[in-house]
């Protein structure tokens, strides 16, 4: 197992993920957001995972799971990321 970084570029993102893997962590770098993930290095096989972020006081759509929240622009704007079963 190792921990791989991915960038959530847009929101709606899907992003192409190795089976399995677990999602660790949340954060900005360089005023972007990224997905730290545990994956499982031997396994080759992806499936695509939908991710939304919202700002603050803004209506949620149902059906996610809550990630974490993000501070971009020295916490000028926070977003909250949420994940979807991608169908």
């Amino acid at each position: 197992m190792k921990i791989h970084k991915y960038q959530i570029p847009t929101s709606p993102a899907s992003i192409e993920l190795p089976i399995g893997a677990t999602i660790k962590a949340v954060h900005s770098q360089n005023e972007n957001i990224f997905l730290w993930v545990e994956v499982d290095e031997k396994q080759f096989t992806t499936e695509l995972r939908l991710f939304r972020t919202y700002y603050t006081s803004r209506e949620i759509m149902a059906g996610g799971w809550y990630i974490g929240t993000v501070f971009v622009q020295g916490g000028a704007i926070v977003y909250h990321v949420y994940e979807y079963p991608n169908k």
